[in-house]
């Protein structure tokens, strides 16, 4: 029974991670080509010393991507440059009742609990599966600090971890251009640790894409009025 649970699993998400690799080349062709993957700690030294200048044109244009290896986590970082402002981009991040529109391997969400004293969201996910029969459902936590950080950790359902944080920094006095960074750590339990990575590293770029566009759209809005 196991060893059938432990096929159906990697197949499910050998699926997500087909649509998701889809949904990035038909969808957001413009994060073609601009994605820097660093695969080990020596080159992720070396990313750090070209700078952000070096790396500015590539965010506005589409993202970078990077490893970084804490506590044994390998954490998948992506950074894009929105125009538009932190609070537009928080508020983007925070309606969890849309998150489907930036996470498109996502089937549905849903706020289950809220607690305004600390600042917290609990939210269920649901993750596409096997031909959308098989989903993955999870509970997490997200630990709101506005407008510049969320951070969020697994509380209940599939996989035994799945933590991260976005960071939402601005870049000048203006208000309209805004760094956002994106850190997520997925231990996928039964499922092959190789394929969990890849399928993180696959949705970066349509998620980050995402992001920005609907940032920005929002900041186009509310020029208008």
């Amino acid at each position: 029974m196991k060893r059938s649970l432990s096929l159906i699993l990697v197949l499910a998400f050998s699926l997500t991670s087909n649509l998701t690799a889809q949904a990035k080349s038909t969808k957001h062709s413009t994060t073609a080509g601009v994605t820097k993957s660093v695969s080990n700690s020596k080159n992720a030294a070396h990313a750090k010393t070209i700078g952000f200048a070096g790396l500015e044109n590539k965010m506005e244009t589409g993202m970078v991507t990077a490893e970084e290896v804490v506590d044994g986590k390998t954490f998948h970082i992506g950074k894009t440059i929105v125009n538009a402002s932190p609070e537009q981009v928080f508020d983007v991040l925070t309606d969890y009742a849309n998150a489907t529109k930036l996470f498109d391997n996502l089937k549905k969400t849903s706020v289950v609990a809220s607690s305004s004293d600390e600042n917290t969201t609990d939210v269920s996910f649901s993750l596409k599966g096997l031909a959308n029969i098989w989903n993955f459902d999870y509970v997490l936590r997200m630990k709101e600090t506005f407008p510049s950080r969320i951070d969020f950790h697994r509380l209940s359902g599939a996989f035994k971890a799945n933590e991260g944080y976005w960071k939402i920094e601005p870049l000048d006095a203006s208000g309209k251009r805004t760094l956002v960074t994106y850190s997520k750590y997925v231990d996928g339990g039964m499922i092959p640790q190789s394929m969990v990575n890849k399928q993180v590293k696959e949705a970066m770029p349509t998620v980050m894409a995402n992001v920005k566009a609907h940032a920005e759209a929002k900041a186009v809005q509310v020029s208008l009025k």
